[in-house]
């Protein structure tokens, strides 16, 4: 699963890797590819095995191309581009209902939308 964008917690990574923790697939692995933001910096201490953590790059398009599931768990998001570009990468998408994912996204047929936080339950 990918996860691209700032490593900041309006991004709810640190809900998305407590979640990871709790309920791991065997065998996968989460990719977090991004820069940190000068808003709310996130630590990345949490991060265990299964999690891989990839500076920003140019060539974006060859992390989409490496996974079958992208992830988006915003707190606050207006519209996402790399959902845009996931989607267009024709990967499966979960994504929390803020900004315009619930406009992007048919929950259940073209993607899944999740309340926001609720990878923290």
């Amino acid at each position: 699963m990918l996860f691209v964008g700032r490593l900041s917690r309006q991004k709810g990574l640190h809900l998305l890797l407590r979640a990871w923790q709790h309920a791991p697939l065997s065998g996968s692995r989460l990719i977090l590819v991004g820069g940190t933001s000068t808003v709310a910096p996130m630590g990345l201490a949490e991060v265990d095995s299964a999690v891989i953590v990839r500076p920003w790059t140019a060539d974006i398009v060859s992390y989409y191309r490496a996974v079958d599931a992208f992830v988006l768990p915003s707190l606050v998001e207006g519209m996402s581009n790399a959902l845009l570009e996931a989607m267009a990468c024709g990967l499966a998408c979960v994504a929390t209902r803020v900004g315009a994912a619930e406009d992007m996204i048919d929950s259940g047929r073209t993607g899944l939308l999740i309340d926001p936080g609720m990878f923290a339950t």
